[in-house]
């Protein structure tokens, strides 16, 4: 499974769940985890401004605290970079109120 255009060498991403889609695939706007369509375009930041290097959507997402850890915590693992990251973001993010946690989750993630 491919998750970017290989023309135009972007990585796409559902709009809803934030796994990443197969373009090679016809119908490939169509999301296979959680069915959702995709037909509206975003572009996805690089990540490099971000201490982990990975882009994290929470745009469209559920605000609660416990889903954006979980969101973190599964970028982390898609990007094999948990072992590295997750307990330090974890300590972080947690360790005051909602506002913290969104400024760490800005610092460790290039967020859209």
């Amino acid at each position: 499974m491919s998750e970017y255009d290989e023309e135009t060498e972007e990585e796409y991403y559902c709009l809803s769940c934030g796994d990443p889609l197969d373009v090679e695939r016809e119908g490939w706007d169509y999301c296979s985890e959680c069915g959702e369509n995709n037909e509206e375009e975003i572009e996805v930041p690089s990540g490099e401004n971000s201490i982990t290097g990975l882009p994290l959507q929470l745009i469209g997402q559920d605000g609660n605290a416990f889903m954006i850890l979980g969101l973190a915590q599964k970028a982390l693992r898609r990007a094999q970079k948990y072992d590295e990251f997750w307990k330090e973001y974890e300590e972080k993010a947690t360790s005051g109120d909602y506002n913290t946690l969104l400024a760490t989750t800005m610092e460790y993630f290039e967020v859209y």
